[in-house]
């Protein structure tokens, strides 16, 4: 049996390669563009709660808000050759919203790739994206608690009712608080306007997030013993640990955010209607991902647009990360704020 060598060290000036690689990567911005919406993604929590998505191409976007899904008139009995009774469609108030450019350049030297290789483009990359990620997040999250004005009383036994007596969800009340019943509370009052509104999904701060999911009441309600195809992995609350910012409990996901302009908050929303976000269109040579980057799967949501450009006078490069963005809320009755359960 012939004894196999172990291969040879490499030869070539390595760090010369592994530049060369780094260059080639930075000259192309659909690679740059990949890289900066995989991290945006994760961690975008406006477009979860916007889910709808417009564009313009003058700047400026007209729409309107809370639009009844009723006619004027109800149905009434037609007899034998009559007419049917007219009902006009009423249409809401009609809203105006501008977009606004946002954007972030970063520098990344040559001494820099030489001294640290990839190391420096990998946290630019982090770091452009994470100051693009609060900016929007957080107008999107002022816009969100200032359109709703609806609120439910944690403790209340009726919907939009006062609770006899505080029932905090830490525990420091009068009453044990009942976060579940909180919430639901707060989905039949919605409910109860007849837009059919469907609340899905519960956002919050930081704080309340962990106050919420670590109630011990909350907890059992957690399926333990019927673990589905996946094992442990299908819990709802391996799926929290494994988003790291929300979870999905009684057919509600929750959302946390540090994005929020005050703190503690909690709403309950029907995202599928609440609002959007309104991008504009901006070709421009050299950039990338107005739309799409490329991918078979890419739906455009990130709207983030890519550009890296070389400065030989300075020699350095520069990456450019940009979005012309606005949100709208559009069904601004379709949330409600759950307050009382702080002291």
């Amino acid at each position: 049996m012939p004894i196999l060598e172990p291969p040879p060290f490499p030869t070539g000036n390595l760090t010369s390669g592994d530049i060369y690689s780094i260059s080639r990567y930075l000259n192309d911005p659909t690679m740059v563009l990949r890289a900066l919406r995989t991290i945006a993604e994760q961690i975008f929590v406006g477009s979860k709660v916007l889910t709808g998505q417009f564009f313009t191409d003058s700047g400026a976007i007209i729409y309107e808000q809370i639009e009844s899904i009723f006619a004027a008139a109800n149905p009434q009995a037609v007899q034998p050759g009559s007419e049917y009774p007219l009902a006009p469609v009423p249409t809401g108030p009609a809203q105006i919203a501008d977009v606004v450019k946002w954007g972030l350049d970063t520098i990344i030297t040559d001494e820099s790739i030489a001294r640290q290789n990839f190391d420096v483009v990998s946290r630019a990359f982090i770091k452009i994206v994470n100051s693009m990620v609060q900016q929007v997040d957080s107008v999107v999250m002022s816009a969100v608690v200032a359109a709703i004005t609806q609120t439910q009383e944690a403790g209340a036994t009726t919907p939009g009712g006062s609770p006899a007596a505080t029932a905090y969800w830490d525990g420091s009340g009068t009453n044990k608080p009942n976060i579940l019943r909180d919430v639901l509370m707060a989905e039949e009052q919605i409910r109860a306007l007849k837009q059919g509104y469907n609340a899905d999904t519960v956002l919050c701060d930081l704080g309340t997030y962990a106050l919420a999911i670590s109630d011990p009441t909350l907890s059992l309600l957690v399926p333990r013993e019927d673990f589905g195809s996946k094992g442990v992995q299908d819990m709802p609350v391996m799926a929290g640990l494994k988003t790291g910012l929300s979870t999905t409990i009684a057919g509600k996901t929750w959302l946390s955010t540090p994005n929020l302009p005050s703190t503690p908050y909690v709403a309950l929303l029907d995202t599928t209607v609440f609002g959007a976000m309104v991008d504009e269109r901006l070709p421009a040579p050299g950039y990338v991902g107005a739309q799409s980057d490329g991918g078979g799967t890419d739906d455009g949501r990130s709207m983030i647009q890519v550009k890296t450009m070389r400065e030989d006078k300075q020699d350095r490069r520069r990456i450019r990360c940009r979005r012309t963005t606005t949100p709208i809320v559009i069904e601004p009755s379709a949330g409600i704020e759950i307050t009382e359960f702080v002291s």
